[in-house]
């Protein structure tokens, strides 16, 4: 009787916890949803190209975490095999680069250097040629220039800021 109560009391725990679980992430989710639902509608009425660009970095961000998560293969593309293999993999660089051409588009480091615009939108179009490198041949080189390229690109976001910081004061 003892083992049997046990039981149902870790069963019963472990339910409320993915109650909980669930409910953090439908909350999270249904908010990027929003955000790039608003981003959207602010980018058509004020015609504002980086509420659309913000609407896709956003966009991008929450379908990354839903591969990264899982959720997506359990709740959103789950009939789509080859899909399910590939989105871990590909998303996070997609992600990368739609964070760093954000920046690039709110920062507009082509004010300060025709040569820092050129190199932003070449690390954006390195970081999506390593995706689609490591989609068609997932290697272990392919994966650590993936990498390499989403830490480069973390710091170059953190430089843009710094230079239309610092350029506006």
């Amino acid at each position: 009787l003892r083992s049997w109560k046990q039981s149902a009391d870790r069963e019963s725990t472990l339910f409320e916890s993915r109650e909980r679980e669930q409910f953090l992430l439908g909350g999270y989710f249904s908010l990027a949803v929003l955000i790039t639902l608003v981003s959207i509608a602010n980018a058509l009425a004020f015609r504002d190209r980086n509420f659309a660009v913000y609407a896709v970095y956003v966009a991008a961000l929450a379908v990354g975490q839903l591969a990264y998560l899982g959720v997506g293969a359990q709740h959103v593309w789950d009939q789509w095999l080859r899909w399910n293999e590939l989105a871990t993999f590909v998303l996070p660089g997609v992600s990368a680069a739609a964070g760093v051409w954000f920046t690039q588009t709110v920062t507009e480091p082509a004010r300060f250097s025709r040569a820092l615009d050129l190199a932003v939108w070449a690390l954006i179009a390195a970081l999506l040629s390593s995706v689609a490198l490591d989609a068609v041949m997932a290697t272990r080189a392919s994966f650590l220039l993936q990498i390499s390229l989403t830490s480069l690109a973390l710091v170059v976001i953190v430089a843009l800021v710094a230079v239309a910081w610092a350029h506006d004061e």
